[in-house]
């Protein structure tokens, strides 16, 4: 049997909590009263924990010592067998390469190192550099890691730190615009004065510092921000995804969504879309979703959907991402493949689930849109509305054009991850395919 064409082999002598493969004491795979095989060292930390059910199915082991629990010599000999057939052999004498040298960094055989290899070099068993160097790695992984969570937490105080900017400078604005109001009605030197003195405290208002390291937003107001011509410039955001605004199919590109921000009576708020270019604060509203497939324990990878958002399907699916309105995406399978291997091959998930694990196949919003100009032709990518006379939410994802044929109720499209659609595709059976995470992508500001 040819193991690199057997994918289920590295799964089914994995252990499911740490991710190792088994093998003989610490990492014997035990097999629980229910059923279910983890590795002794892992049983051995559930129990430690005070914890005693099966972390697969919850079932109760509490009155079982983790010695007195057999050992699945079944899939314990599967993993040897594994284990074998993913040792790299000598090219020149074909024996399995047992040792590793330091001096010459290579892998040998046991007839490379008594034949033609320097005497002197510093030798270990292969087993021994891996294990080495697994943990070696393992330190500089979880080092680095560390490192990004801090990271992280920066950025996360930097990005509190410009919201509350972006407060600052909205209201700013608003002032600065009244105050320009009032200068061109007043008609006396004291109100000048005081207009005076009113501008100087606004350009001292929240302009200092915006991180630790002295980076600033703006410089003084009358140099990043001049009032002129009536107006006060104050700085854009931006983001990189598209609002769809129009019908599928008749999206130009740079047509976007852009919603003004304004701080009003210390809130920030959003107003409706608008294309209207002025000097306020904008922020591109995000339309992108994801979808997390997995297979067990494995993970196949993540699908990003761009949806089009004026379209009802596709707010009902952004509320099934983000368990808006009560059910979510998460725990569902993919159901079928229609027209498998040809013209137009979709897959189909036709389920949701709501927090108490209940499923549900109707649809969450009336007036579904569908047919007639709503309709699209098949392409690779294109996501579409399932409707029959019992079901009206599911949604398909277009794996395969058809030019000629159409799809009635389109509302978005795959902008990443369409290989692992294909992979889930190909998974038998299509069923096992579940939605374990999805969610709303944030997107990229800029300033």
């Amino acid at each position: 049997m040819n193991m690199d064409d057997e994918p289920w082999m590295a799964e089914s002598v994995t252990c499911e909590l740490c991710s190792e493969i088994y093998e003989t004491d610490p990492r014997d795979p035990i097999l629980l009263p229910c059923g279910h095989t983890f590795c002794r060292s892992c049983i051995t930390k559930v129990k430690e924990a005070d914890e005693t059910a099966c972390p697969s199915c919850s079932l109760d082991f509490n009155d079982i010592d983790v010695e007195d629990l057999p050992v699945n010599f079944q899939i314990l000999s599967l993993s040897v067998t594994y284990t074998k057939s993913q040792q790299d052999r000598c090219v020149t004498h074909g024996d399995e390469l047992k040792y590793w040298c330091r001096d010459c960094e290579a892998s040998l055989c046991s007839l490379c190192l008594y034949t033609d290899h320097p005497q002197g070099h510093h030798v270990l068993l292969a087993k021994t550099f891996l294990e080495k160097k697994k943990l070696s790695l393992k330190e500089e992984t979880l080092s680095f890691n560390n490192s990004l969570k801090e990271m992280m937490n920066e950025v996360n105080s930097n990005f509190k730190k410009c919201f509350q900017k972006m407060k600052i400078l909205s209201q700013l604005q608003a002032d600065v615009v009244g105050l320009i109001t009032d200068l061109q009605k007043a008609c006396s030197i004291k109100p000048i004065l005081l207009l005076e003195e009113k501008l100087k405290g606004l350009q001292n208002k929240g302009l200092g510092p915006l991180s630790h390291d002295g980076t600033e937003i703006l410089g003084a107001v009358g140099g990043a921000a001049p009032v002129c011509d009536g107006a006060a410039e104050v700085i854009q955001a931006g983001a990189t995804l598209d609002q769809r605004v129009t019908k599928p199919g008749s999206v130009k590109n740079g047509d976007r969504g852009r919603a003004r921000l304004d701080c009003r009576d210390g809130r920030l708020v959003v107003h409706s879309l608008t294309h209207r270019a002025d000097h306020r604060l904008f922020l591109q509203m995000p339309s992108e979703v994801f979808l997390e497939l997995s297979v067990g324990s494995r993970c196949l990878g993540r699908v990003y959907i761009k949806l089009w958002s004026h379209l009802r399907r596709a707010q009902q699916f952004l509320a099934l991402c983000l368990g808006s309105m009560g059910p979510s995406h998460i725990g569902a399978s993919f159901k079928k493949i229609s027209d498998k291997n040809k013209e137009r091959e979709t897959i189909w998930c036709t389920e949701y689930y709501s927090r108490s694990g209940e499923m549900g196949y109707r649809a969450l919003m009336l007036d579904m849109e569908w047919e007639g100009e709503y309709s699209k032709i098949p392409e690779e990518g294109l996501v579409v509305g399932y409707s029959n006379d019992i079901n009206d939410y599911g949604f398909g994802i277009c794996t395969k054009g058809k030019p000629g044929a159409n799809f009635s109720g389109p509302f978005g499209e795959v902008s990443l991850g369409m290989e692992v659609v294909h992979a889930a595709v190909r998974y038998e059976p299509v069923t096992e395919v579940t939605i374990t995470d999805c969610g709303l992508v944030i997107p990229d500001m800029t300033l």
